[in-house]
């Protein structure tokens, strides 16, 4: 009798146990799913008010993300496989740092996904105005076809631009769709000249008359005439960067910011100074992709004088530099290698395009992929 009812009072106690393990379970299950949720909140407000100005475009990335916290943080139990609340609890992976971490991952992979290709700018003639375009193709050379494949020399055979010759500023220049003609007028003309570039004898003249020294335009469509002769692909920077810097600067405006630095390609929808994280350390190529195109990113751009002037007027920005440089400094990115600032008066990314890349097309709209 006594065995009977000890062991109904065991069964009993069993079945509270277990009942009690359950509902242990089954409640840090939910405060774990509930934190889950804040964190996908909280991330989801950084997406929309940070990332992305597109409504249907931040609605996607916001799918996936709650789509992979819903993987990661809640993801429905097997049968029989239900774990106790103990090891719910000292588990590493449901830890805050964990879920934390997981989530700036999950975020970082947002951002990747969600930066495009947003303004593509071609400078057919060294130095002088660039041309907006919606694709272009990539030359066996590895440069933008038709960007830099003109360059002005004088008769010591330097490159006319505006480091050397200020007078560059005043001079303007629109060219025909096919990249065959340009039309020049100083600033303030009313008359434009026409000339063709594959003759280009009258033209020297008009820029010999107008800079008041000889000079020479010469042809290199494959591989232009590119500054750095090692990272001689586009230069890259973000609208996200340009528009930090316009804080610096509050009197210059979008428009000549990019016209100062002449970038080749510009992102959108993306963390200023993202492109600082699309190079390595000393010595390291890091590879990335715009669309189809491979790219090897070298290192940040050393700028020259041009940036400090108005590009219509010549005129400089009193300590541009110096103020660019403090300013710099302060908001370099952590995924930046700062090891690769000997100084701080760099901005955009050099970089190269590997030969096997040559005749890919690239277009406004492609995704970044790092």
């Amino acid at each position: 009798m006594f065995g009977a009812i000890s062991s109904q009072f065991g069964n009993r106690a069993i079945t509270i146990r277990r009942t009690a393990n359950q509902f242990a379970t089954e409640l840090a299950l939910f405060k774990y799913r509930l934190s889950a949720m804040m964190l996908e909140i909280k991330a989801r407000f950084w997406l929309g008010n940070r990332l992305v100005r597109s409504a249907e475009r931040r609605f996607q990335l916001q799918s996936q993300l709650s789509s992979a916290v819903e993987q990661r943080f809640c993801k429905p139990w097997v049968v029989g496989s239900i774990p106790t609340a103990g090891s719910i609890f000292s588990s590493a992976a449901y830890k805050s740092r964990s879920r934390n971490f997981y989530c700036r991952k999950q975020v970082r992979s947002c951002i990747e996904n969600c930066m495009r290709l947003g303004k593509i700018r071609i400078f057919p003639i060294k130095s002088l105005d660039g041309v907006l375009v919606e694709q272009t193709r990539i030359t066996p050379g590895g440069i933008l076809e038709h960007d830099r494949s003109y360059a002005i020399f004088d008769r010591d055979h330097r490159v006319v631009n505006g480091k050397r010759t200020a007078r560059v500023h005043d001079l303007r220049c629109a060219f025909d769709a096919e990249i065959q003609e340009v039309r020049l007028w100083p600033n303030g003309g009313t008359s434009p000249a026409q000339f063709p570039l594959d003759a280009p004898g009258p033209l020297e003249k008009w820029l010999g008359d107008f800079f008041g020294f000889p000079v020479r335009l010469e042809h290199e469509g494959q591989k232009g005439f590119p500054d750095d002769r090692e990272a001689f692909g586009p230069t890259i920077t973000s609208e996200a960067s340009l528009r930090e810097i316009q804080k610096w600067f509050p009197d210059l405006t979008l428009e000549s910011l990019q016209r100062r630095f002449r970038a080749n390609l510009e992102l959108v929808e993306g963390e200023p100074f993202y492109e600082d994280g699309l190079f390595g350390a000393p010595g390291e190529l890091m590879p990335f992709q715009i669309g189809p195109v491979k790219f090897f990113g070298h290192n940040p751009c050393q700028r020259c004088v041009v940036p400090t002037r108005d590009p219509d007027t010549g005129r400089a920005v009193t300590d541009f530099q110096k103020k660019f440089m403090e300013w710099r400094k302060k908001t370099l990115p952590a995924w930046a290698h700062a090891e690769r600032f000997n100084h701080f008066y760099r901005f955009a990314l050099n970089t190269s395009v590997p030969p096997s890349e040559a005749g890919k097309w690239l277009r406004t709209g492609d995704p970044l992929a790092h």
